[in-house]
């Protein structure tokens, strides 16, 4: 029996990939920017991974500006830097920064 195809996507900060379970979909729905954990909110969505370090990103807000072809206000911003404070740090990077950070230790 052939094995089940996993639904893989990337990061909109990092550019990680992973199995799509392992992100957020982030909405942009014309009017304001809202998280979408069930994934099928209608509206125009990006990915980012569950991984606090994508989340402190100082770029996350231009970055999902520009994947979400939007322009947030301060409210919206304000919204997603919040979502940092709620995540946990367990230690984990994101796959690729801790690729990237190994790579520059050597």
């Amino acid at each position: 029996m052939t094995p089940r195809r996993v639904p893989e996507r990337m990061c909109a900060l990092c550019r990680a990939r992973a199995p799509k379970r392992e992100f957020v979909r982030v909405v942009w729905d014309g009017a304001a920017v809202s998280l979408d954990p069930s994934g099928t909110t209608a509206g125009r969505g990006a990915y980012v991974g569950t991984w606090r370090s994508c989340w402190a990103d100082p770029g996350l807000v231009p970055k999902l500006e520009r994947a979400l072809k939007a322009k947030f206000g301060a409210a919206d911003a304000a919204r997603l830097r919040a979502r940092a404070l709620e995540l946990e740090d367990d230690g984990v990077a994101c796959p690729r920064r801790a690729a990237l950070t190994t790579r520059a230790e050597r």
